[in-house]
């Protein structure tokens, strides 16, 4: 039976994840316009700090549940964390767009990572009865970010400095890797079968397509002619 104070830990540490994800895709959406004046470019080309961010992070996706259990859940999930980590400090330090862009494209690798297996680190833990209080917990608390991120990203670029933005992330998390090595114990199961190379490329592919039309659609609308400019009808 797992101890009650251990299922609160685990909980813990898998909110922080989800607010965390929340949290940085809210302020840095936020501030888009003025990382446009930052770096002198449209709002077209900034837009990939947030859109290459969210596509890496839904491609990644598919891979968790097979490298969580070759390589063990606590692993990969302090993997992700460590990625989204260094490179939440890279984008703060970028001195141009396509760095800052490149740097968040890692950034979003990681955080693909550490997303669904906070929430998969939860179920292993938690008995079916509880999962609903647990799981509700769990959302209302990565609610909260959307709520606060323009609300702090406003402030940050306003009075400290865009940079801020991304550092922020920084401390957030080293305090979730800590908490994950002293309380998380690592969960490991057999890997059944093979990994399924072309399943995972063409799921990665799809939900990375699905992510890109999804960003793009309420700019461009769902009738945009970019369809038609690649592949012409011939009548």
């Amino acid at each position: 039976m797992t101890p009650s104070w251990y299922k609160w830990a685990v909980l813990t540490i898998g909110t922080l994840a989800g607010f965390t994800f929340a949290l940085d895709s809210s302020m840095v959406g936020f501030s888009i316009a003025h990382l446009c004046q930052v770096f002198d470019a449209d709002v077209g080309d900034t837009q990939w700090v947030i859109t290459g961010f969210l596509l890496a992070a839904g491609m990644v996706v598919p891979s968790c549940g097979y490298l969580a259990d070759r390589f063990g859940i606590k692993r990969v999930f302090l993997a992700g964390f460590a990625l989204f980590t260094i490179f939440a400090a890279a984008s703060g330090s970028a001195t141009n767009l396509n760095a800052l862009i490149v740097f968040r494209v890692v950034q979003g690798i990681g955080g693909g990572l550490f997303i669904p297996l906070g929430l998969a680190m939860i179920f292993r833990v938690v008995a079916h009865e509880e999962r609903g209080k647990f799981l509700g917990i769990l959302l209302g608390v990565s609610l909260i970010a959307p709520a606060l991120g323009p609300v702090l990203g406003g402030y940050l670029v306003e009075y400290a400095s865009w940079r801020w933005v991304f550092l922020l992330q920084v401390p957030i998390g080293v305090l979730a890797i800590i908490l994950t090595l002293a309380w998380f114990r690592e969960q490991k199961l057999p890997a059944w079968g093979g990994f399924d190379l072309p399943g995972l490329m063409l799921s990665a592919a799809g939900f990375g397509l699905l992510l890109y039309a999804l960003s793009e659609a309420p700019d461009r609308g769902w009738g945009d002619p970019l369809k038609s400019h690649y592949f012409s009808p011939r009548w």
